[in-house]
């Protein structure tokens, strides 16, 4: 009898600290829940996102180096399958070179010279200039099963990273002068070893499957009605009935669930996708059904997840 007691106390506990945080959230005399709906479809098309690189020594000359880069990575991806309809490249940046790896590498020279001997300061090495340009590119998928699209997405990954079509290995070597003062110091092979960072240019890849308007707007519903029935039940174990509905929103994302993946390659996958900004995309903007999309990091099943959050006012 006493465990039982006490067991409500802790229900009823429990109840009046989410009714607390309900009215901090929705405002004070009204309570709040979410429905969820995940809409899980088979994958459509596969996308690859590419910042594709250009280095030089002065910027004019980087950005002409970009667009004719830019024109022979459209050219292979076209060559690779592409759907021409979705080759999109966007508007050229300026890339921040990474000063603190560089004043290492410039550190890890003068110890070299002062081992040697030598002692005397390595000649200035102008920095190069480096510009890039996001571009977009999408592969159908056939319907002819999980196994035979690992395959084709396999084996198209493979041709489009041998393709180095971001110029990515040209960008990243060092300049003739780099080369010089590494040789001169004998640091080399050091430098290779010590610098294990991601390399830029890398190609992102990910696979979609579009949420038509019809099967949202179902979706919205049956989240709203989710939503309601948890607030109802929250609000009658308070010994309360819901008034009328004081707020309503609604937060989409294509992104998978990963939240008890652990960080396994699956979660780092879905990690670099977020770094490259796949799940920015905003329902609230006028063309919203043309980011509606269920995505994932594999091929075969990808997922949509809606979340309605919905307040309502408590009875008398």
């Amino acid at each position: 009898m006493k465990k039982l007691a006490i067991a409500a106390l802790t229900i009823a506990a429990w109840f009046s600290m989410t009714l607390a945080a309900s009215a901090q959230f929705y405002g004070e005399g009204t309570i709040g829940a979410n429905g969820i709906v995940r809409l899980p479809r088979t994958a459509e098309r596969m996308r690859m996102q590419v910042d594709v690189l250009s280095r030089a020594g002065e910027i004019r000359e980087a950005i002409k180096g970009l667009e004719g880069r830019t024109a022979a990575a459209r050219t292979k991806l076209l060559e690779l399958g592409a759907i021409a309809d979705t080759l999109k490249i966007a508007e050229p940046t300026l890339v921040v070179e990474d000063n603190a790896q560089r004043q290492q590498l410039e550190q890890m020279i003068a110890q070299s010279l002062r081992s040697s001997g030598r002692g005397k300061k390595p000649a200035a090495v102008a920095r190069p200039v480096t510009v890039s340009a996001r571009l977009t590119a999408e592969w159908k998928l056939d319907d002819t099963g999980i196994a035979e699209q690992l395959v084709k997405a396999h084996e198209l990954q493979a041709a489009l990273r041998e393709a180095d079509v971001s110029g990515s290995k040209e960008a990243s070597q060092l300049s003739p002068e780099e080369q010089e003062i590494l040789e001169e110091s004998e640091m080399l092979s050091s430098y290779n070893a010590y610098n294990t960072e991601a390399k830029p240019g890398e190609p992102v890849f990910y696979f979609v499957a579009s949420i038509g308007d019809e099967e949202y707007t179902q979706a919205l519903a049956d989240a709203f009605k989710k939503a309601k029935s948890e607030a109802a039940m929250l609000a009658g174990a308070a010994g309360s009935k819901l008034g009328k509905l004081e707020s309503l929103t609604v937060n989409n994302s294509g992104a998978p669930d990963y939240s008890n993946y652990g960080y396994g390659q699956s979660y780092q996958a879905y990690q670099m996708l977020q770094n490259f900004g796949v799940f920015g995309e905003s329902d609230s903007a006028p063309d919203a059904s043309d980011h509606r999309e269920a995505i994932g990091t594999q091929p075969g099943i990808v997922q949509y997840t809606l979340t309605v959050s919905a307040g309502f006012h408590i009875a008398e």
